[in-house]
């Protein structure tokens, strides 16, 4: 199972996958207007993926206007819909190991994605305690495995920094 390797390799329990988003750099099609404008000021269509603790994508979705940030881009894709449908047919929620307190199966994401029983996203950096900073680095280190990946498999984003050409 997948959330037992999050566990094993990354002291992450009941984790099933490590979710974000990329901007991918694009020629605009002509008449685009701002639709692939994006934040960080260059056109761009999304990507979103999770990765499991094994670095191998299970989910990959292409295609959203770079407009939009990864949140929004999240709820609009197939998956993003199913997950909030409640589709995706997650376990049940199940023991911290060495505890008697239970945990939902989740993914980990940034603070761009919704705050959802079944995401786990950092705790705000201000005012940390020590078990909420453990906690960040923890998910921290679950949730790097996708840019890793990305730049693993992609090489080091020289695919990202040439644009591909919209039709």
């Amino acid at each position: 199972m997948k959330s037992e390797r999050f566990a094993t390799l990354w002291n992450f329990p009941c984790c099933v996958g490590a979710l974000d988003g990329k901007h991918v750099r694009i020629e605009c099609p002509s008449h685009a207007g701002s639709l692939f404008f994006n934040y960080k000021h260059f056109q761009s269509i999304q990507l979103q993926a999770v990765v499991d603790a094994d670095l191998i994508f299970f989910v990959i979705d292409v295609g959203e206007y770079g407009r939009n940030s990864d949140g929004a881009a999240f709820k609009t894709s197939d998956f993003g819909k199913a997950f909030m449908n409640k589709e995706l047919d997650l376990p049940n929620p199940s023991l911290i190991p060495g505890t008697d307190e239970e945990m939902p199966y989740h993914f980990v994401a940034d603070e761009a994605y919704p705050l959802n029983l079944n995401i786990m996203r950092p705790f705000d950096g201000r005012n940390l305690n020590n078990t909420r900073r453990v906690f960040n680095q923890r998910l921290s280190r679950a949730r790097k495995l996708w840019s890793v990946l990305l730049e693993s498999f992609l090489g080091n984003g020289k695919y990202f920094n040439d644009p591909c050409v919209s039709r």
